[in-house]
């Protein structure tokens, strides 16, 4: 497998996930589906520019049916309707019905953030000392850092300890 290597860098495309989502109490206790949701249709917003998809109001909006989100994440029809009304619920998302047999138009809301707020994310990315990395760990509903060692188990050699390693080429991880 070849190293990470700046001309392949360049090719990599990924999905923005808000960290406020993680630490804002309005979104906290979104499911994860959700807040990858709302990243995947976020990224959806940029298409949608391009292909001048802009109401009278300058909102832009796009067009995502059930069933291409269904695909994408890999979700029921079900599980995608309670993801989007729990993003509905949250104010991130609005649907606008287009008429019989016509996909709903989607507008994707700004995530409302605060002063307070920008600072534990702030806080959240320097790791400055320990007690620092305690409170973000404890911020994020982590364990204790402290608990991250490393070192030979008490109950073992590293031998006894290995685990079988993920096997990313059977995850599909280029749908993600």
């Amino acid at each position: 497998m070849p190293r990470k290597n700046i001309k392949n860098q360049a090719n990599q495309n990924f999905y923005m996930l808000h960290k406020v989502l993680f630490i804002n109490e309005k979104y906290k206790k979104l499911s994860d589906s959700a807040k990858v949701t709302y990243a995947i249709l976020n990224d959806r917003v940029s298409l949608s520019i391009k292909n001048n998809w802009i109401d009278q109001n300058g909102d832009i909006y796009f067009i995502f049916t059930n069933e291409n989100l269904q695909e994408v994440l890999d979700k029921s029809k079900n599980t995608i309707t309670k993801i989007k009304k729990e993003l509905q619920e949250v104010g991130l998302l609005e649907q606008v019905k287009t008429g019989f047999n016509r996909p709903n138009k989607l507008y994707l809301h700004e995530i409302e953030t605060n002063i307070t707020i920008e600072k534990e994310i702030q806080n959240s990315t320097s790791n400055n000392d320990e007690s620092s990395d305690i409170k973000d760990s404890q911020i994020m509903g982590l364990q204790n850092p402290k608990q991250w060692d490393s070192r030979i188990p008490n109950d073992g050699t590293p031998e006894s300890q290995n685990l079988d390693p993920n096997d990313t080429d059977l995850s599909n991880t280029d749908y993600i």
